[in-house]
């Protein structure tokens, strides 16, 4: 759940970790623009030779599981097959393309329909083993990268996979497709097609070492496919596609259901092995979190991640968890905790001064909260990568705790605000243009609404107006997506092998980008410069180095 910081010239966040599997913050986020010098073009460098294909390829270091393995260590061949698994979820979809930013995809659709040229390891840092690619290829600079597709790669309508459909999602993708997608690939100077199961791209001056991995996430969509549903378009009717499941149904609002491809092509691949075994999967939607609990104890779906705190810590008194047909547990994970939380559009003033940023994040007191709202179970952390060796540890949040705690924080909250050149007058705080600090929150969830209004009320004390404005899932993505709010919440995942991703979360570029996840508006050469240090790293070491530079800044 929430609450902030305040790191000296980016961004404010407080960070809470929940022991059921999920860790959460409130965020607050503020950056200074800079401009950044456009550099010249550089000539092509001759190309290295390459160290011959490989079955896989890791960030950093080798991968786990060498050539032949027979399965991923957390899959189990021999597990039950067929059945039904029915999952729940809050919110909503009213497409079945994720590939560009209108409207909102359903859920899992990369996941069960379409697949990637690699499939990633889920317990490394970032290792990819072979998919419909069945190995990969790149020069001791990587430079570029060379993708051999696997001869009995098919669509569900048994046309074969090949090089030009690699192409054609390369080169739609790229000029239409989603903002990351668009930033991601056009580091790629020029594909070639070797033949019609091989694919080489070159990358240009501005490549690095993370993209032949990006690359080897790149969805594979059929050219037949694309041809007649452009890929800006809102897809409604069932995709042409290579993975384990087709859409079998879908009720926009409601519920999907996927049921799995008895003649699915990769079934027998050692990624595959012990994966994708229910008959059929469907995802109930539910508007609002308490219906979607109240569906999960009566029955009406399998599996559910506990978010809320205080519902995990007194909500689960029901008959079927006491006569054991459902099993709780807490989950240990060794993941970064990422961030969710709040966040400042500073693009807009006042949100772009770092004292008026300095002085809201005083205002909340997440010691309060933790305790009356959500049953202690929070930690607060103080890094985006809190769990992890890549976390920067030299912050720390405000501390509050009722209201005698507070009262320090209030008064450094009101000098921060009048040094930035805002007044009370008649009970209300005035900035410099004559008018009074109030500001508007986007929201979404009742259970976050509560944090919301313990703040709305803080900040009242300070004579700041908060109003808390709830819409709709459809409405909250389209209004992220042109940084349209003032302040919004969103959760950032975590990963242990910060990239490219990086520059699309916080780079100056992304920035002015609608759809991009620099929601913050940040603009900061420093950022710029450790993402680039990230993403050129050779060894873990350099790459720690880096993430804590980063994470120092937002």
């Amino acid at each position: 759940m929430p609450l902030l910081r305040n790191w000296s010239s980016i961004f404010l966040a407080s960070i809470v970790n929940i022991p059921f599997f999920v860790k959460a913050t409130v965020t607050w986020v503020l950056f200074a623009a800079l401009t950044i010098a456009r550099a010249e073009p550089l000539a092509e460098k001759p190309l290295q030779p390459g160290t011959g294909p490989k079955h896989a390829i890791a960030m950093h270091g080798e991968p786990r599981l060498n050539a032949g393995f027979a399965n991923l260590d957390y899959a189990d061949p021999s597990a039950p097959k067929g059945g039904d698994l029915v999952l729940g979820e809050v919110g909503t979809f009213d497409s079945l393309n994720p590939f560009n930013i209108r409207g909102t995809a359903a859920l899992n659709l990369q996941v069960l329909v379409f697949e990637s040229l690699m499939q990633r390891s889920a317990n490394e840092p970032f290792t990819l083993y072979g998919l419909v690619a069945q190995s990969i290829e790149t020069p001791a600079d990587r430079t570029w990268v060379e993708f051999r597709l696997n001869p009995q790669a098919r669509f569900s309508d048994d046309s074969p996979l090949t090089a030009d459909d690699v192409i054609a999602t390369f080169e739609t993708l790229r000029e239409k497709g989603r903002p990351n997608h668009r930033t991601f690939y056009k580091k790629v100077a020029r594909v070639e097609r070797r033949d019609q199961h091989t694919v080489r791209f070159v990358f240009g001056p501005d490549g690095n070492r993370e993209m032949p991995l990006i690359m080897g996430l790149m969805p594979v969509l059929s050219a037949k496919w694309l041809a007649d549903n452009p890929v800006t378009d809102i897809w409604m009717r069932p995709p042409l596609a290579s993975g384990p499941y087709s859409i079998a149904s879908a009720v926009p609002g409601r519920e999907i259901t996927f049921v799995k491809n008895p003649n699915y092509w990769g079934r027998d691949l050692p990624v595959n092995r012990g994966v994708y075994n229910f008959d059929r999967i469907r995802i109930d939607y539910y508007r609002e979190a308490n219906a979607a609990f109240e569906a999960f104890k009566s029955g009406q779906y399998h599996v559910r991640k506990e978010i809320d705190a205080k519902r995990w810590a007194r909500g689960y008194r029901f008959a079927s968890l006491s006569d054991g047909r459902v099993v709780r547990e807490e989950l240990a994970h060794g993941r970064a905790s990422g961030l969710y939380g709040l966040v400042f559009n500073t693009r807009r003033p006042p949100f772009d001064d770092v004292r008026v940023r300095q002085a809201l994040n005083l205002a909340l007191d997440f010691e309060w909260a933790n305790t009356n709202l959500y049953s202690g179970q929070f930690r607060r952390i103080n890094s985006a990568w809190d769990n992890t060796g890549l976390a920067n540890t030299e912050f720390r949040s405000p501390q509050g705790g009722g209201p005698a705690a507070m009262r320090g924080n209030f008064r450094e909250a009101i000098a921060l605000l009048t040094a930035a050149g805002f007044r009370i007058v008649q009970g209300r705080m005035v900035g410099p243009n004559g008018l009074p600090l109030d500001i508007e929150v986007l929201n979404t969830d009742a259970d976050l609404e509560k944090l919301l209004l313990l703040y709305q009320r803080n900040l009242d004390r300070l004579g700041v107006t908060l109003r808390v404005r709830t819409i709709d899932a459809t409405q909250m993505a389209a209004r992220r997506n042109a940084f349209d709010f003032d302040l919004v919440p969103f959760h950032f995942l975590g990963t242990l092998s910060p990239g490219n991703e990086q520059a699309f979360r916080w780079g100056s570029e992304a920035a002015g980008t609608k759809g991009s996840f620099n929601y913050a508006g940040l603009k900061s050469a420093d950022a710029d410069l450790a993402i680039k240090r990230i993403t050129d790293a050779i060894t873990r070491e350099e790459l720690v180095d880096a993430t804590r530079a980063l994470d120092g800044i937002i």
